[in-house]
């Protein structure tokens, strides 16, 4: 009996270790890129049809339409809420009208960040910006498996840029995704990165310019038309490149709350 309560009571402690070292670096980052966080939606609202921004750009998200649920803590993480796509067509919206805090110009860095639990493994949007200034973040280009999609008009053409892991290989997972551009030498092209959990997938050292975000309607999970089936969290956008030493502490650091253990 003794060794039961011994055994509840170290289990208890440790979940609750696990969360305050996630909090604590949930607050260092905030303090790393503060000045840099365009938007951050953490989901944890659990309730209602609003889903706050906690950087200080007031991007709150408006829930609207068919399709979503906030999910229970047993379906995200530990004490926290996520937000739940049923994949429905027509879409609702989750979505801000104006995206503020981003450089406007388009030589700017800048990075997203997401956590994601996708269902099925079909061509659907993760992020999405307006139709004047795009910026997309799909699953897979199309007809292929390669997850995931960084895609953008500039210049009257779309380009695309992906990420090597097959989609099917994470369905029914939390999986962390994050890309981070910045201008090379001259602003005349870019690099862009993109991580999957916490390791650099793919490099692209000499792609096109990305067009600034700023002043757009943004769309998280959605495209209007379109939505994901599975869910979204801790979805952050940065006017900064985050680099790859930063990525693995922030996925190392946030991946205990979706069960994730660390080697």
């Amino acid at each position: 009996m003794l060794s039961s309560i011994i055994l509840v009571a170290l289990n208890g402690a440790r979940a609750k270790g696990e969360i305050g070292a996630a909090q604590t670096f949930d607050d260092n980052t905030y303090h790393a890129f503060g000045s840099a966080a365009v938007a951050i939606w953490n989901f944890d609202e659990g309730v209602g049809s609003v889903a706050l921004d906690s950087s200080s750009n007031n991007n709150s998200l408006t829930i609207s339409g068919s399709g979503f649920a906030w999910t229970t803590p047993s379906n995200a993480f530990r004490g926290n809420s996520a937000l739940s796509y049923a994949g429905v067509t027509p879409a609702g919206t989750v979505s801000v009208n104006t995206l503020k805090g981003f450089p406007g110009n388009n030589s700017s860095t800048g990075s997203i960040s997401l956590w994601v639990y996708l269902s099925s493994t079909d061509r659907l949007p993760l992020l999405s910006s307006g139709s004047n200034v795009a910026l997309n973040l799909r699953t897979t280009p199309y007809g292929s498996t390669s997850f995931p999609e960084l895609q953008f008009y500039y210049g009257g053409t779309w380009y695309s840029y992906s990420g090597t892991v097959n989609i099917n290989s994470i369905q029914n997972k939390w999986t962390q995704v994050l890309v981070a551009w910045s201008p090379n030498s001259g602003a005349s092209d870019y690099t862009i990165n993109i991580y999957v959990n916490g390791k650099l997938n793919a490099s692209y050292p000499n792609a096109n310019p990305v067009y600034s975000i700023a002043g757009n309607e943004f769309h998280v999970g959605e495209s209007g038309s379109t939505e994901i089936n599975g869910r979204l969290d801790e979805v952050r956008i940065y006017s900064q490149a985050i680099q790859t030493a930063e990525v693995q502490k922030l996925y190392a650091e946030e991946a205990p709350k979706y069960g994730i253990a660390m080697k």
